[in-house]
């Protein structure tokens, strides 16, 4: 593993006494080790890992920066990783130099793991060049062989970033990841590059799988690693483990290591390979492909067309005939929570392949039927796919001919049944019936070209798009102003948008107006106004936040208020908001002595606003809805921005938040290390100073956004503590 730099660096280390400036020049500071131990943590984690090590269980070691520190602040992560006996030897700010050391100071003494994963080099990459960071990492490669000789290593290429403080970010990750497969030697070492899974169609950063700072991964992003870990665990010998956590934590058999093949280590493009199912963004709908080959050649590239606007999975494998279909609807659905399903069979049916009992029109329609039943049950949009044509000669494996009457007869009969159960159709025939020679791979083959497959995939993604956008419109909708305050018919329910990383970005909003997502239930329930953040220039709905405030059992009105930077209006939006909400409390089925507000960031600091200042008068009567008080019962801020003002100038904003009224109960929450923690330490040191109610949960890390940490569970029990949820109507 010593390469000829490192013979070169040993043999300058042999002369130091004679020439130590040469020395200090050839051996760059990646190689060499560097104790970093204040703050107090990393001391205090560095002995805890060594006593992990010394209990010699360890069988996966993960070693890295804080991006493998912070898997540790998962949810899912004792479910996940205790059955593989897992040290986590990730540490915050780490460097290769920092890695170093603490391998030579214990943390890997004592055990002989199956597996090791290494990703390091991030928090060299601004200081270090990427030939200096790549020798240091084959440092730290050549140590863990000495010291762990039975151990196969896998090293990862350095995640993407792209810090919207930094500049060339991305571009020097790059450069590092080039250097990165040299170090392997594909026997002991190996390089495996996922970086694929977190980048789009445009190979640009997926926001939803990072942080807002674009570097620390979100809960999205650490599932995308998981699920690529899988087939890496899997070949280094471990047996994939669904078990819980309890039973995870059982003896087990020691299991033999199977010998590590990385060329068996699966890298794939969901925009190449047609399995290769997203990480869905939680932000985006989710759409399910059911159908036979056809549908296969098309997916991928409807996957790259709705990139950025939808999660596109297709079912594994081959759909095959309509009775296959009927057998195996409820596996292919599953658990999933499924906005649209575009689906087809045909083809078999009509040829015959693989089914012992050759299909007919009206066998075929009674298996759709059944299908078709099952897909309605999961309340997505359904679209049937009219099957494609048959070729022009005898098909190659059957040899015989499917005219295009026969053809007809079975379209005929399915048209039949999305009829009768309201599927919407997609009509695949038409478009390539008098094209077939231009469009399939031969006379005697049903698939299709490149060409073909493009003309598929862009009708299809056409389909499904206008298919999302009916049912993201159904969404009730509460406009605030009457149409002339808000300059007229021209203006109504406007929007403006501006492209930000190849995505559309709100940053206007001309019509206020609300959305309303109804929790179930025959009983009024608690409700929110919700404002999402966004610095006041933009507006960045959470839509994982709605679907958890639902599941508590509460109605959201989600608030797109005036935009960009019009502070005043927003207040005023907010205001008129609460009353007419609380106004039309009987129609939407919700407690009017029971609604909140809750807000991120910018939208929390328009909330807490609102919990001090719904006596103003911001705006004249317009309605008897005006007369309605606006005083929020509860109120949620998370990561609430400008306490200390709009540009940060002050100790506190006690113009905004004067702490003279009665204020609703405000559990309130941040990371540590976000830049506005301190504002929102004084706000809820000064509310409660007044005699007012607040929680504060704070925790240690996580940046603005509180990207890693878990602040729902401790407000959903906040939410109970306040009566707001769990009682009995």
């Amino acid at each position: 593993m010593i390469r000829f730099r490192q013979y070169i660096q040993l043999a300058a280390v042999l002369f130091s006494i004679v020439i130590p400036v040469v020395v200090s020049a050839a051996q760059p500071s990646t190689t060499l080790p560097e104790q970093r131990s204040t703050p107090k943590w990393r001391a205090e984690r560095h002995a805890e890992k060594v006593a992990q090590a010394k209990t010699g269980k360890a069988e996966l070691v993960m070693i890295g920066d804080s991006i493998t520190h912070y898997w540790e602040k998962q949810k899912t992560y004792t479910e996940r990783f205790a059955p593989y006996k897992t040290l986590n030897l990730g540490f915050g700010g780490a460097t290769t130099q920092t890695v170093l050391w603490r391998l030579q100071n214990g943390e890997i003494d004592g055990i002989a793991p199956k597996l090791v994963t290494l990703m390091i080099g991030t928090n060299n990459s601004g200081r270090d060049s990427a030939p200096d960071i790549a020798l240091g990492i084959e440092t730290i490669v050549a140590e863990l062989r000495q010291r762990l000789p039975e151990s196969k290593i896998v090293i990862f290429s350095v995640f993407p970033r792209s810090n919207p403080r930094t500049k060339g970010d991305f571009e020097r990750v790059q450069a590092i990841n080039k250097l990165l497969p040299a170090i392997a030697d594909n026997q002991h070492v190996f390089h495996v590059d996922i970086n694929q899974n977190f980048l789009d169609a445009n190979g640009k950063i997926r926001p939803q799988l990072f942080g807002r700072d674009l570097l620390h991964l979100s809960s999205v992003g650490y599932d995308a690693w998981y699920q690529a870990l899988q087939s890496i665990l899997k070949e280094a010998g471990f047996k994939l483990s669904q078990v819980s956590p309890r039973a995870a934590a059982a003896p087990k058999k020691a299991q033999a290591a199977a010998p590590f093949n990385e060329s068996k280590v699966r890298r794939v493009n969901p925009f190449q390979d047609p399995f290769a199912n997203p990480i869905d963004d939680p932000a985006l709908p989710r759409v399910l492909i059911i159908g036979d080959s056809i549908s296969i050649g098309y997916t991928a590239g409807v996957r790259k067309l709705l990139s950025g606007k939808a999660n596109v999975h297709r079912v594994k494998g081959n759909c095959r005939y309509s009775a296959f279909g009927v057998q195996h609807i409820d596996t292919w659905i599953g658990e999933g929570d499924w906005d649209v399903i575009h689906f087809n069979f045909g083809l078999w049916d009509w040829y015959g392949w693989s089914q012992e009992q050759k299909a007919t029109p009206e066998s075929y329609a009674a298996n759709l039927d059944q299908i078709v039943t099952k897909l309605k049950a999961t309340k997505a949009k359904l679209i049937f796919g009219v099957t494609t044509p048959p070729c022009v000669g005898p098909e190659t494996k059957v040899k015989i001919i499917v005219t295009e009457a026969r053809a007809k007869e079975f379209n005929d009969a399915a048209l039949g049944v999305m009829k009768k159960h309201g599927v919407a159709i997609n009509d695949l025939y038409a478009p390539i019936a008098g094209k077939r020679a231009q469009y399939q791979q031969g006379a005697n083959n049903v698939h299709y070209n490149n060409a073909g497959k493009s003309l598929q995939a862009k009708q299809v993604a056409q389909a499904i798009e206008a298919a999302l956008t009916q049912s993201t419109s159904s969404a009730p909708v509460i406009r605030l102003w009457p149409i002339e305050r808000v300059g007229g018919e021209q203006n109504r329910l406007k929007e403006e948008y501006r492209d930000s990383r190849g995505k559309p970005q709100l940053c206007g909003v001309l019509d206020p107006y609300l959305t309303v997502f109804k929790a179930a239930s025959d009983k009024p329930t608690p409700a929110v106004v919700y404002c999402p953040g966004g610095a006041y220039k933009i507006l960045d709905p959470q839509p994982p936040l709605v679907k958890w405030l639902n599941a508590q059992g509460i109605t959201v009105f989600m608030l797109k208020y005036t935009i960009p930077d019009n502070l005043d209006a927003a207040f005023n939006d907010i205001q008129r908001a609460m009353r007419l909400v609380r106004h039309q409390a009987k129609q939407w089925n919700i407690d009017p002595d029971n609604i909140g507000v809750i807000g991120n960031s910018a939208g929390g600091h328009l909330a807490a606003r609102l919990t001090q200042n719904y006596l103003q008068q911001g705006y004249d009567s317009i309605d008897p809805a005006d007369a309605v008080s606006c005083e929020p019962n509860f109120a949620v801020l998370q990561c609430a921005a400008y306490f200390q003002g709009r540009k940060m100038d002050k100790e506190f904003d006690a113009e905004r938040f004067h702490m003279k009224t009665k204020v609703a109960p405000t559990f309130l929450t941040y990371a540590k290390d976000d830049k506005f923690s301190k504002g929102g330490m004084e706000y809820a040191k000064r509310l409660k100073a007044a005699g007012g109610s607040i929680e504060l949960k704070l925790f240690e890390t996580g940046g603005h956004g509180m990207s890693g940490c878990d602040w729902f569970t401790p407000a959903a029990q906040w939410l109970k503590a306040q009566n707001v949820v769990g009682v009995s109507q």
